[in-house]
């Protein structure tokens, strides 16, 4: 239950009709004196006035949550908002998705960490904070305005606290309806075992769910993926311990299809069919991969493609073992459209493993020969994971390294020639920035937006979830983030998966982690974390170079867009009384150029001789789809020449004033 008034709001969580009283827990604004309240149906608007006049706090209803947000017109006095938070439950710290509130037994109340939102969609991950009563909330200085904060943004709860115990999830994503699916299994009892799906629209929230197999046998290890071409999901799982089962399902609002049998097992041999993989393709087609084992026998990798319907053709083998084989599959990308699966074979009692790859067409047949990614006999290699953009991909594995296991990576690009290795084997562990050396690692899986490559992994006992972003620049890797926390809670995480969206539009891109916790015997959660991937911090930036004439107005500078790779952002100049002039290239410490009335200082914010000079008030950068970008600093001035009562013409010989400068950082 939730009420609202001039005060603020007023949450009466509902934690179980177990709990021996109600725990509610309000939210002011702190400071605010005066409000007027409007409902425009399920969302309540606060409008605030004196202290935080320009303020609008939002609260939108559904029956699972309550979504609070601001709007801002102008920055937050002392750079955060504070928002009262008084209640008798008890702060359980912050978690791996924001704030948590405990009451008796199980019950939370979870304040979601925050995020701003500016205009054109760039958004910026905020410190939330609770200190004696105050949620604090960081708003950096650079921002622009109107933003919007929203403390409930990047977590998805995929299926927390449910009835049954949900286990094992896999995520895909449907680019043209920007649509996530996420399949897992839902146990019933220990004989049966469902497999459920769950789809969300672009920022997180729940559709729809449907259940895919409500059989008694058991139904387990569902993976899934998208047939773009077709808008269609197709899901795989094992069932009754022996079949591989399949179904498609539509991305937008609508039933499952019929089930199909992908490959039949014989239980009178002890021929089972297990450990599916599956990835989509941008046509109608999808890939899946699986072992068959049987007792007299070593086993074998197969793989055939399946239509839309989940119907399939073209069963080959791939490779056998005297071991263990598993697989994973990259999606099928222009301009290769092909798939690129990678191996791991674990040759020595399925302990020491070795990394291959190999590849297979749209007709399914393989184009690529099995190569050797890591071969060393001594080496310990396991569990490898592939991501693919079209044109290059990542394949990613642990090694074990003692009394630890790192993270080990390896570059594969496709040229005219073929398919070949750019430089050899990295350990991303040992690379990647943030992390401490010889902690365990382990159990990587990898995606990509067309641009960067996110990694994300296990770390220590502990089961933390961290990931990684990285981008290639000739033949060496540069990491954009590293020991990014995903899922922090401390909590044993069993399977996880990562997809990313692949728009085409890399300043949109997004990745959607999802992770079975375990949360005790016999009780698996599934959470979710929703992000961009980008590199940290805002894009642009304002730096006060810019000077007032005697009698006349500064000019004014302004931009719009994005810094981000592939991205593009415009500066407008105005304000101005003589000759405009736009000048674009590395920033520097401001230099003065002139001062009067010693505060008056006309500056320069960037260096000289300038990349570009505009005798004009506009004009655009494309920032180039390389990754090589990430990090590079650029600067934009407005220069008014022939401005009467700034700079005298001693300097560049005719009089002038300066705007601020704008500094972008690519992201």
């Amino acid at each position: 239950k939730i009420g609202f008034g001039r005060a603020g709001a007023m949450l009466v969580p509902l934690l179980g009709h177990g709990c021996s009283r109600s725990y509610p827990i309000s939210f002011r604004l702190v400071g605010a004196d005066d409000a007027d309240v409007e409902r425009h149906g399920d969302r309540f608007v606060i409008h605030h006035r004196g202290l935080h006049t320009g303020i609008e706090e939002r609260w939108d209803l559904t029956p699972d949550q309550v979504e609070q947000s601001f709007v801002l017109a102008a920055a937050p006095a002392a750079d955060e908002l504070r928002i009262g938070a008084a209640t008798d439950l008890t702060f359980a710290g912050h978690g791996s998705d924001g704030l948590v509130f405990r009451g008796e037994g199980e019950g939370r109340v979870l304040y979601g960490d925050a995020v701003a939102i500016e205009a054109d969609g760039r958004r910026t991950t905020l410190s939330t904070r609770f200190d004696a009563g105050v949620i604090r909330i960081g708003v950096p200085q650079g921002l622009t305005y109107p933003l919007v904060v929203d403390p409930v943004v990047a977590v998805v709860d995929v299926a927390l606290d449910e009835v049954a115990d949900n286990k094992n999830p896999d995520v895909a994503h449907h680019v043209a309806g920007n649509t996530w699916a996420v399949v897992m299994e839902e146990r019933v009892s220990t004989l049966d075992t469902d497999v459920k799906v769950r789809r969300f629209d672009a920022a997180g929230n729940v559709t729809d769910t449907d259940f895919l197999e409500l059989g008694s046998a058991i139904a387990d290890h569902p993976v899934i993926a998208c047939a773009q071409g077709t808008g269609t999901f197709v899901s795989v799982w094992e069932e009754g311990l022996f079949d591989l089962m399949g179904r498609p399902l539509g991305a937008a609002n609508a039933s499952p299809g019929g089930v199909n049998v992908v490959q039949a097992g014989t239980p009178a041999l002890g021929l089972t069919v297990t450990q599916p993989a599956i990835a989509g393709s941008e046509f109608d087609k999808c890939l899946v991969t699986y072992v068959e084992n049987a007792p007299a026998t070593v086993p074998f990798l197969m793989f055939e493609t399946l239509n839309n319907a989940a119907v399939g053709s073209n069963r080959t083998t791939l490779t056998s073992s005297a071991g263990c084989l598993s697989a994973a599959v990259a999606e099928n990308r222009a301009p290769s459209h092909e798939w690129v699966v990678a191996i791991t074979d674990q040759i020595l009692g399925c302990g020491a493993g070795d990394i291959q790859f190999i590849v297979v067409d749209l007709q399914g047949a393989i184009t690529h020969p099995l190569t050797t990614v890591t071969g060393a006999l001594l080496d310990d290699d396991r569990r490898a994971d592939v991501a693919w953009n079209g044109s290059e991909g990542l394949i990613v594995w642990d090694r074990d390294q003692g009394s630890y296991r790192d993270i080990m990576g390896r570059i594969v690009r496709r040229t005219a020639a073929g398919y070949g290795f750019v430089g050899g084997e990295r350990n991303l562990s040992q690379l990647e920035p943030g992390t401490t050396a010889s902690v365990d690692r382990y159990a990587p899986r990898v995606a990509t937006d067309g641009v960067r490559f996110v990694y994300c992994y296990e770390e220590g006992s502990n089961g933390n979830i961290f990931a990684a972003s990285v981008g290639r620049s000739g033949t060496a890797l540069l990491f954009h983030e590293g020991h990014m926390p995903v899922m922090t809670n401390g909590q044993d995480h069993d399977g996880r998966d990562i997809e990313a969206r692949m728009s085409g539009v890399t300043t949109q891109s997004r990745f959607f982690v999802v992770a079975d916790e375990r949360d005790g015997i016999n009780d698996h959660d599934v959470g979710g974390v929703l992000f961009d991937g980008l590199a940290a911090g805002s894009t642009l930036a304002a730096v006060q170079t810019g000077c007032q004439p005697i009698g006349g107005v500064e000019p004014a500078i302004s931009v719009t867009g994005t810094a981000a790779v592939g991205g593009t952002f415009t500066v407008t100049s105005s304000g101005h009384t003589g000759a405009p002039v736009l000048v674009f290239g590395i920033p520097q410490t401001p230099q003065t150029l002139c001062s009067y009335f010693v505060t008056r200082r006309c500056q320069q914010g960037v260096a000289l001789p300038p990349m570009n000079t505009i005798f004009g008030t506009r004009f655009s950068i494309i920032i180039p789809v390389d990754t090589a970008f990430v990090g590079l600093r650029l600067a934009a001035q407005s220069i008014d020449l022939l401005a009467n009562g700034a700079c005298s013409a001693n300097l560049f010989g005719v009089p002038f004033a300066t705007s601020d400068t704008i500094v972008a950082t690519v992201r």
